[in-house]
């Protein structure tokens, strides 16, 4: 069963190490954390399961333009 929770505007600069302990209470568990920094840019994950960890950071990616898309107003 899939639980979301959601904390906006928060800041939690030792989530890492919390989380890592966290998941091995809960070896079969994922946690993901969606963040974002102060540049839109700035988009990541952070997966936590069994005690380990990855961090995946974001990419804007954009369609690639195609003429035969373009519209009238």
């Amino acid at each position: 069963e899939f639980v979301e929770y959601k904390y906006v505007n928060a800041k939690w600069h030792s989530y890492g190490e919390d989380l890592i302990e966290i998941s091995k209470q809960f070896p079969e568990e994922l946690i993901v954390v969606d963040g974002a920094g102060e540049e839109d840019e700035d988009r990541w994950k952070h997966y936590f399961k069994g005690g380990k960890h990855t961090f995946c950071q974001g990419r804007i990616v954009y369609d690639e333009f195609r003429e035969e898309n373009l519209e009238e107003p």
